[in-house]
Order: structure tokens, then sequence, then C-alpha cells
């Protein structure tokens, strides 16, 4: 794909996700980081970084900001871990927004066509979604 249709894409993407969540503030980079830190628990910012292939800094502003929030909570290292490395873990109001955005997207995605072009009009954002949950199914068997 072209930067140009990424950009379309991304775009896209956003307004929908905005429009599905209606009064959550959360933004996709937000939702996607807390998805990561729920799936293992625990997490520190360098191997988050590395998974979603963005910056430490971006990540470590992203963490705080859902740490000020209160969805994140920074964790004392084990006693045999690093003490300068950091680690997140969901709250539980963490947990239930995460649960409620995943309940809205799910619902998104069992639309009926009608209702799904709607918000669709091109089927970009639908074809995308279907791509995506397909990497993440064929990711939580591989696991």
């Amino acid at each position: 794909m072209e930067f140009e249709t990424l950009h379309v894409l991304k775009r896209k993407i956003d307004e929908l996700f905005n429009s599905v969540l209606g009064g959550v503030e959360l933004t996709i980079e937000q939702y996607i980081l807390m998805t990561v830190v729920h799936k293992s628990g625990r997490q520190n910012p360098t191997k988050i970084a590395a998974e979603l292939n963005i910056s430490k800094a971006a990540v470590s502003r992203r963490c705080r900001e859902l740490e000020r929030r209160r969805f994140f909570e920074r964790l004392q290292p084990d006693v045999e871990d690093d003490c300068r490395v950091i680690y997140y873990t969901l709250t539980r109001e963490g947990e239930r927004l995460l649960n409620k955005v995943n309940g809205l997207i799910n619902e998104v995605y069992q639309m009926d066509t009608e209702d799904a072009h709607q918000l669709d009009s091109d089927g970009c954002i639908i074809n995308a979604i279907q791509v995506v949950n397909t990497m993440i199914t064929t990711n939580k068997h591989a696991s």
C-alpha cells in the first residue's frame, strides 16, 4: 500500500473508533497499548516499544498518561529484577475500560452489512478490521 492509502485508512479507522466509543476518551494508540499490557499481565516500556515498533519515549508518554488517568499502575520490580526497570499493569478501572471498548468494537465487528456500510461507505475499515481480527486470532493460537 502506498502512504496516501495508509494515511486515509488510519484517518478512517480513527474516525470509526471515535464514533463507536462516543464518550470514552481513549485514542486507538492508548487502546492498543492497554491491550498489549493486558495480554502479558505486566509489561515494561522497552518490551512494549519493541512489540509495537514505536519509540520507548512514545510508549513512556502514553503509559504516564494512562497512569495519570488511573488506567495503569506502576509496579515495583521483583527482588530478582533490575530495580531500574519499570513495569505497568492495568488497574481494575483500566480492565473495566478495556472490556467496555472491546465490547463496543465487537458490536461493530458483528454489525449486519447495512449498518456497517453506514459507518464505512467504501468498505475500507471493515476490510481492515477483518484483516486485524485474523492477525489477532492467528497470533493468539500461535502463543
